[in-house]
């Protein structure tokens, strides 16, 4: 019989959520309709290749490891990396099938431009593709954001969906009202 290995997690200094196991820290990389990519978080500083998958369905077996081994020791635990219990948006992020679109609201920067308003957060056009438009948090700059959007039109209707839901900031850190 397989034992179900322990899987904690932890938040990055910028606020995005990891995973420890087995001694090792993990971020995530991306997502599927099925599983959710993590990779080492020594991979930009000591070029570490290893990765591993958690599973989406809860009737899968949840972690695996996958890449290559570790190009280094395990890490220490710190303090500062407090093992939380992620909430239930974090719980749903990264268990279950991400929402599909849905009606996009826009409004306007400062400055004119055109921003894309969601859940009381502001986005900023960070490129225009052939499919439609990335967004990225407004405080992208000031605050580190990694939060992200796409839109595209769908039957007319410009449809909007969270790439990367997760913001550094709360929603009281805008200068203006939204």
């Amino acid at each position: 019989m397989e034992t179900v290995p322990t899987i904690q997690f932890s938040k990055t200094q910028r606020g995005r959520i990891m995973l420890i196991y087995e001694g090792y820290k993990y971020v995530e990389n991306r997502q599927s309709n099925k599983n959710v990519f993590w990779r080492c978080s020594k991979y930009v500083k000591f070029g570490c290749r290893a990765t591993c998958v958690t599973s989406k369905n809860p009737n899968d077996f949840p972690i695996r490891l996958a890449g290559s081994a570790h190009s280094h020791g395990p890490e220490k635990i710190y303090p500062s990396d407090k093992v939380i219990v992620p909430t239930d948006q974090e719980i749903q992020a990264l268990t279950n099938l991400r929402p599909e679109y849905c009606v996009a609201s826009f409004g306007f920067t400062q400055r004119g431009y055109i921003m894309l308003l969601h859940d009381g957060y502001g986005f900023t056009k960070d490129r225009q593709t052939a499919k439609g438009s990335n967004w990225k948090c407004s405080l992208f700059r000031r605050m580190k954001c990694r939060a992200r959007a796409i839109t595209r039109t769908i039957n007319g209707a410009d449809m909007m969906k969270i790439t990367q839901p997760y913001h550094t900031h709360g929603r009281d850190e805008y200068r203006v009202e939204m």
